[in-house]
């Protein structure tokens, strides 16, 4: 949550609250509580079976206790020396590469038709292959809608709209205000949606000669304005075409099937009412997005998620069969993927992921992204992952963090530690967090992630390179993902259904 002060009509400065690492119990994850537990337990019965020989036990477990609580930049070493190990496994497995079948099998379509007037007919396109345990998702049509991804596996679903947006970050201060408004009513909102359970922003930018600025002005410019003007505007326009970014941005929301079974059995059950639940909440987001600002231009078919997910995997090949006018080769399959300590390629090109460790820790304009969309030379993209909280869960929760502090606080006082500056920033988070939930507002979780775009390594070092410059002037904290590039990818970048934990 985020202290949000109004300062008349100009652009409102925001506190971001503190970055939550804190566990179930006294600050610890679930896995060092069982871990911990283990070692008492182990202790224990080597003091009753080993008697005055129980001493080595007894200090090897010493020793895993103190690693298993041990921190390093604010996250548990255990949980850091896990994911090590499975990259490990990984790779002597074999599994850190893909490499497609060239002779595999084309799908063969199917087309499931409504038993009901109120379904709509769905066609099977095929499946999008993941790497590794991942598995595979489906892809479905819907005549005269979209597309949309189905995982069997955790029964959600996904549709993903292209959208744009009209608040140009060299307007007012009045329009970027309302268009904060707006969005902070569209989170306020999202709860409410039923069966939704996360949404996924994608902001892409690629330097190169765009005609973005002469597109904008030729569809929201003000057709009053004087021949000078415009002849000002166009010598803007062909001096910034050669240096500037290509934006594209996308809104995946994922929708879990389990919660409105009862509703797909009204229009008919079977895919054909996923069909037209998927309808109705997509023309339901599309009004709502109207209130910040944001135009939704399509509902992208199979066909065009099946070029997002090319052009996701593959952004350098892609880019020049576009050029190329070859567009069938735009939905082509990605060959081979092949996953390292800090990085992943895709056939031509490779990238790498970073996460947003810490938000601003001072207030913060509306435009603070703006470095990380607008400097550097190399192809990045902004990923804001989105999962609301249903009050009465998010009330639970900060009741049961705020007894954690208050109990770990306490204990730190009879051992005589002091509690730091830090830890009373946090309960103060939380306790205004508690208020927002108390006054009616929504809660929301936030994941942030940056993915690096390059053809090469050497250009993927300087593409990092600007990214983590720009990360320091928009004042966050940004970390690269070692050893799990893969999943992190396929997580933020694929038009895929979001899983809880990620």
């Amino acid at each position: 949550m985020t202290d949000v002060v109004m300062e008349g009509r100009e652009s409102p400065p925001v506190r971001f609250g503190q970055q939550e690492r804190r566990g179930s119990f006294l600050g610890l994850t679930g896995t060092q509580v069982w871990v911990l537990a283990g070692l008492v337990l182990l202790c224990l019965l080597s003091l009753l079976l080993l008697q005055i020989w129980a001493w080595p036990v007894w200090a090897v477990s010493v020793l895993v206790a103190v690693v298993t609580v041990w921190r390093f930049r604010g996250e548990p070493v255990v949980s850091m020396v896990a994911t090590q190990v499975g990259f490990a496994r990984r790779k002597l497995t074999g599994q850190h590469s893909f490499a497609r079948d060239v002779w595999e099998t084309p799908w063969a379509p199917a087309v499931y038709a409504p038993a009901s007037s109120a379904g709509r007919t769905v066609t099977a396109r095929g499946t999008v292959k993941m790497p590794g345990a991942l598995g595979d998702m489906e892809l479905f049509d819907i005549d005269h809608a979209g597309g949309f991804v189905w995982d069997r596996r955790s029964k959600r679903v996904a549709v993903t709209l292209a959208v744009q947006s009209r608040s140009w970050q060299l307007q007012d201060p009045d329009a970027q205000t309302a268009a904060v408004e707006g969005f902070m009513a569209w989170l306020n909102g999202l709860e409410h949606i039923t069966g939704m359970v996360g949404a996924t922003i994608r902001i892409r930018a690629d330097r190169s000669s765009s005609t973005e600025l002469a597109d904008f002005v030729e569809e929201f410019g003000d057709p009053r304005a004087s021949e000078a003007l415009k002849a000002e505007y166009a010598l803007l326009i062909e001096d910034g075409a050669g240096r500037a970014f290509a934006f594209s941005s996308a809104l995946t929301v994922t929708f879990a099937v389990d919660h409105v079974m009862r509703q797909i059995k009204d229009a008919g059950g079977g895919l054909p009412g996923v069909a037209h639940i998927l309808e109705e909440r997509v023309s339901a987001l599309t009004e709502n997005a109207a209130t910040m600002g944001v135009r939704v231009k399509a509902w992208l078919t199979g066909a065009e998620l099946e070029r997002a997910v090319t052009a996701a995997w593959d952004p350098v090949a892609a880019a020049r069969h576009r050029a190329e006018g070859h567009t069938l080769l735009e939905a082509a399959p990605v060959m081979g993927i092949e996953e390292g300590w800090s990085w992943i390629r895709a056939d031509e090109s490779v990238h790498r992921v970073f996460w947003i460790a810490e938000w601003p820790r001072k207030k913060a304009t509306t435009g603070f992204l703006e470095p990380l969309l607008m400097s550097g030379s190399s192809s990045r993209t902004v990923v804001l992952q989105i999962i609301p909280r249903a009050s009465h869960q998010a009330m639970k929760e900060a009741g049961k963090t705020l007894t954690d502090m208050e109990l770990a606080a306490e204990l730190q006082e009879k051992i005589g530690i002091r509690v730091s500056k830090k830890q009373e920033r946090e309960h103060q988070d939380v306790e205004l967090r508690e208020n927002d939930l108390v006054e009616g507002h929504a809660q929301a979780r936030f994941r942030g992630f940056l993915v690096a775009s390059a053809a090469s390594m050497d250009d993927l070092s300087r593409g990092a390179s600007d990214i983590e410059t720009a990360a320091h002037r928009a004042l966050l904290v940004i970390q690269t993902l070692h050893a799990q590039q893969a999943s992190a990818f396929v997580r933020t970048m694929l038009p895929i259904p979001m899983t809880e934990k990620q």
